[in-house]
């Protein structure tokens, strides 16, 4: 509050004054006189001046015993003066021509029907100051104290600014009374109207007024038409060179979108609870407020974005948060309120302890919160919350601008160790794309995500999925606004037959490793780009009919059971071309491969691979050391082939190679030729079994 609020205040004690100077001579004297033009001209002029203000009271005027009445005053502020206007209708007051004896003017009782001051902000460099003239001849005989037992209206109305806003009381009943020189009010009835509030009763306020400072001792406001709010209120207000505000506030169930900024005003509405201390600076301009709030009925909506988050996972339920609980302290100074022992709780959505600060001048805003425990379900997509049981935890900072998040920043981490899955249906629509297969339960010990958010760019730099002897995955991964995608993650899959189509889970098994380094657009994974690799170990190939044809044609066991050392292939794809770049498989004694394969869009085939044998191997192909397996590493000998034709269809030059060798020797040719018929025979006639 500032101190020109209280001059409709001492306006009435003036306008008390004014009225009775037309005493000063006397009953006998006066009565005609103060029904006169003349009196009526001078009491204008005397009581508008007193107030600064130019103005005049209305005709007639009526003098009955020792009671003066006139029905009407009007009066406009000087330039600069604190009192923009005032108007008083049906003013009565009761004089003590005894007092005069004391030199003393003494009104018993001034009442106005009905009271109307218009206040605004003094500026001293445009007040102008009336030339004084001497006193007149018998001033020194007549009194020169003025006293008031009690003043009274019961309407009264105040308009006035107040923090660069339009602020009031209405239709309130006000009485005063003086205290040696100074004055007592008390206000009950009507309204008030003041920034950041609703418009509320006026249950009760006392105040009392010196020179240097305005008190206000109590003052009960409540809500209007049975609303529950209620504000308690006591406070210093400095008249003087120090104008600082020294108050104490309590507020109950006080609606919260009055005190917010316009652009949270939208998202936020509760009701507000707590005790504040508001001071300022001898100016009275600087606001240093604190206290500690509660807030209830709170309900958050369409922040940006919970929006967006909402739009992305097809969730409506993230539109709309209502908090059971929260309670913060605050402190406001220079424009900038700062929150902290925030606690929030929205049932079943969000658990969340921290601090919060927004800036009026910038219209910025800050978050600094813990998550707690919070059951991940909600934040969901539908599909997803029947499938997922988790409870969710972290840390997030942000800050930007509240309506845009263009303009915001972020960081934090997300928490949700003990994670469990069922049914993953989009783990298996990605996976499945490649013939894999995914567990129907996947329970994740650790779960972890790091994030930030800059220049609307989604940055998870650290991804941890670890589910005990199933599989793991590390990474990171980049998300923008337009839905664009970059992935780059290291996956381990435990026991790696679990995940193999049923036909194949019997012939493969340990564990399967690599990284994938891919982007995509809009969500589809399929239709990417990328490169990666992966690996086996602890691995072990067992009868694929690969396998089993070797077992036969070379004529040994051996081969049913390949224990791998050496298992890792590296890959790419770019614009639907896809490589094996590095193919690298190695049972030792016994099997390798090496080389590289393309497909290209149009499904067109080609690569080099090598592969090893085993010396005990090639006894069937004459000089097989020195004319197709050339090559001598990792105790195998090696052969090269060249691939060709389409994936429907594959063609390779190894075949040719061997021909090449055998029509050199014939009785070799003829050997392969014999054994090549028994085995089509044993497979004709039902008698070859395989070996056991």
């Amino acid at each position: 509050m500032k101190r020109w609020i209280l001059y409709p205040l001492i306006a009435i004690v003036i306008l008390s004054v004014g009225i009775y100077s037309g005493y000063r001579y006397g009953y006998s004297l006066l009565h005609s006189w103060a029904e006169g033009e003349g009196f009526r001209r001078m009491l204008s002029h005397e009581v508008s001046k007193s107030m600064k203000l130019d103005g005049e009271f209305d005709p007639p005027m009526k003098l009955n015993k020792w009671t003066l009445t006139t029905p009407h005053y009007l009066g406009t502020g000087w330039p600069g003066e604190a009192i923009g206007s005032l108007e008083a209708q049906d003013v009565t007051g009761i004089f003590d021509p005894w007092a005069v004896l004391k030199g003393v003017w003494q009104v018993k009782r001034i009442d106005i029907g009905k009271g109307r001051f218009v206040l605004r902000q003094p500026n001293d460099a445009e007040k102008r100051h009336p030339a004084k003239k001497a006193p007149p001849w018998y001033a020194f005989i007549m009194p020169s104290r003025f006293y008031c037992e009690w003043i009274e209206t019961p309407s009264a109305d105040v308009e006035f600014e107040f923090a660069g806003k339009k602020g009031g009381l209405r239709n309130v009943h006000l009485g005063a009374t003086m205290i040696a020189r100074d004055f007592k009010y008390f206000v009950d009835g009507g309204t008030v109207v003041l920034p950041y509030m609703p418009e509320m009763g006026v249950d009760w306020l006392v105040m009392y007024i010196t020179r240097e400072k305005a008190d206000i001792e109590q003052a009960y406001l409540r809500g209007l038409n049975g609303d529950p709010a209620r504000v308690e209120l006591n406070a210093r207000l400095g008249m003087r060179s120090d104008k600082s505000i020294r108050a104490g506030v309590k507020v109950w169930q006080l609606p919260l979108q009055f005190s917010l900024p316009p652009e949270m005003n939208e998202l936020l509405s509760g009701r507000l609870s707590g005790q504040i201390v508001w001071n300022t600076d001898i100016s009275g301009k600087n606001s240093i407020s604190e206290g500690k709030l509660q807030l209830t009925e709170t309900r958050l909506k369409a922040w940006p974005w919970l929006a967006e988050l909402s739009r992305l996972h097809n969730n409506p339920d993230l539109l709309v948060y209502d908090f059971s609980d929260a309670t913060c302290n605050f402190h406001y100074e220079n424009d900038r309120f700062e929150v902290t022992n925030l606690s929030l709780n929205a049932q079943g959505k969000l658990r969340a302890r921290g601090s919060a600060a927004y800036d009026w001048k910038t219209k910025r805003g800050e978050l600094d919160v813990d998550i707690d425990d919070i059951p991940i379900a909600a934040w969901l997509p539908e599909e997803f919350k029947p499938r997922v049981e988790s409870d969710l935890r972290g840390h997030v900072k942000w800050k930007g601008s509240v309506k845009q998040l263009e303009d915001s920043e972020a960081e934090g981490n997300l928490i949700l160790d003990d994670t469990e899955i069922r049914n993953p249906v989009n783990l298996r629509k990605i996976l499945g794309a490649y013939s894999l297969r995914v567990p129907d339960y996947i329970r994740f010990e650790k779960a972890r995500v790091d994030f930030t958010y800059e220049n609307q760019l989604l940055f998870v730099h650290n991804l941890q999925l670890h589910a005990a002897d199933l599989v793991d995955f590390d990474g990171s991964a980049t998300w923008t606004h337009q839905n664009y995608l970059q992935l780059n993650l290291t996956y381990d899959f435990k026991q790696i037959n679990a995940w193999l189509p049923k036909k194949l889970e019997c012939h493969l098994t340990g564990d399967l490793s690599g990284r994938i380094d891919w982007s995509c657009e809009n969500g589809k994974m399929a239709r990417g780009n990328g490169s990666g690799y992966l690996q086996l170990s602890n691995s072990r190939l067992t009868d694929f009919k690969l396998q089993q044809s070797l077992c036969r044609f070379l004529k040994t066991d051996s081969y049913r059971e390949l224990p791998l050392t050496r298992a890792r292939i590296d890959w790419a794809q770019y614009e639907s071309k896809f490589t094996l770049r590095t193919i690298d498989v190695l049972s030792p004694g016994k099997i390798g491969v090496r080389g590289n394969v393309t497909l290209a869009a149009n499904e067109k085939l080609s690569g080099i691979v090598k592969i090893g044998l085993p010396a005990t191997s090639l006894t069937w192909l004459p000089d097989a050391q020195t004319t197709v397996f050339t090559e001598k590493r990792d105790g195998l000998h090696w052969a090269t082939v060249s691939l060709s034709g389409t994936l429907k269809k594959p063609k390779h030059d190894f075949t040719s190679q061997i021909m090449t060798v055998l029509k050199r020797h014939p009785i070799a040719l003829l050997e392969l030729a014999m054994r090549g018929l028994s085995w089509w025979l044993g497979d004709v006639l039902g008698t070859y079994e395989p070996p056991s």
